[in-house]
């Protein structure tokens, strides 16, 4: 196991700065993910860690020793791709055995890491099969080997997902799992998948323009995002947002202006804020309810998609677009629910600027 620090990574393309001075430690053992959109730098800074790409500055470091000139095979470091990048005329067990065979290892010792990598990822009946003989996540798991016999100091994953179906993305996100608590190696994992990010890792490293937005434990990043990046980035159906313009608050309550000019007192602080400010209400879906909560919200209900023991409503408060989890077995009309309720232990309240006003410390629990 292998403990790494990212210290003032910086990386531009000619007049493009595409990593902004990233600063970051990873626990030997650990399973971090980067996630973030399309372009904010997450997979250049994975090739930078890997050795493929050379850092514009900063430094990269392994157990305290500075790697930026060392080669990926000199850094020690097994990369898996979205692409499967199989050799189609060898064998699972020859496509598994070829970076031992390339480092001119002792053919009973690429036979013995073979036979442990394939045991591990239960491919022993497959050892003699050919590429074109294997399912997608057979073909993954078999570019997941190739990285296990070469008992890397660290693993990492490039989208590694990305182009297998929805039920084969759940088997594989298991069988990832399931090989980090077996090993108990370093890896670092690549995504723009939120649920991946979520069910994954130890800690979660939100990306957005080059920078880091926030870090941390899935669940910690869940519940206290610090802008409302990070808290629309994370959770599926995503927060809604009301816009709302803060009137009055004190140490324990705020009271907001809604868009379709109602009130509503909510039993939290705002902070700092000034009266007047226009400001971002967030709440989750499944933080509101048709009944109950601690305050209450206009809605005007128009879908109501039902999915088995969960459902979701679908409408607006004033101009706003809100989804709201309901988990009641009965149907639901306009007519019959014109508001909802609110619960205020999990909503948060972000300044003008996306920023959150709220600490875990200020939480109603």
């Amino acid at each position: 196991m292998t403990a790494l620090s990212l210290r003032g990574i910086r990386k531009s393309f000619g007049a493009v700065e595409v990593i902004k001075g990233i600063d970051l430690d990873i626990d030997s053992g650990e399973f971090v993910v980067f996630v973030g959109p399309s372009g904010c730098g997450k997979s250049t800074l994975l090739r930078i860690i890997s050795g493929l790409e050379q850092a514009t500055s900063g430094d990269t470091v392994f157990d305290e020793e500075v790697v930026n000139d060392h080669t990926p095979f000199e850094r020690g470091v097994a990369m898996v791709f979205q692409s499967y990048a199989l050799y189609p005329h060898m064998t699972v067990a020859e496509n598994l055995g070829f970076p031992l065979k390339l480092a001119k290892a002792d053919p009973q010792e690429i036979a013995a890491k073979v036979k442990a990598a394939a045991d591990i990822l239960q491919l022993g009946p497959l050892l003699d099969r050919k590429p074109d003989q294997l399912s997608g996540g057979q073909k993954q798991r078999v570019a997941m080997g190739r990285t296990i016999v070469r008992s890397p100091r660290i693993f990492l994953f490039d989208e590694p997902l990305s182009n297998l179906d929805a039920d084969l993305r759940i088997e594989m996100r298991l069988e990832i799992e399931k090989l980090h608590k077996r090993l108990d190696a370093t890896m670092i994992y690549v995504t723009h998948d939120q649920v991946e990010a979520m069910t994954l890792a130890d800690r979660i490293v939100v990306l957005r323009d080059g920078s880091v937005e926030q870090m941390g434990p899935p669940l910690d990043l869940y519940e206290n995002p610090v802008n409302t990046f990070v808290a629309s980035f994370l959770g599926s159906p995503r927060i809604n947002f009301l816009n709302v313009e803060l009137l009055d608050s004190d140490a324990s309550s705020c009271k907001l202006l809604l868009a379709d000019g109602s009130h509503v007192t909510a039993p939290f602080s705002a902070g700092t804020a000034s009266v007047g400010e226009k400001m971002k209400l967030g709440v989750r879906p499944e933080d509101l309810s048709a009944s109950g909560g601690d305050f209450s919200i206009p809605f005007r209900m128009e879908i109501h998609e039902r999915l088995g023991p969960t459902s979701y409503l679908y409408g607006r408060s004033g101009a706003d677009s809100i989804v709201a989890e309901y988990r009641e077995r009965g149907a639901v009309t306009p007519a019959t629910l014109t508001t909802l309720g609110v619960n205020s232990a999990h909503a948060h309240l972000f300044d003008a600027n996306g920023l959150s006003v709220r600490n875990r410390q200020e939480r109603v629990s």
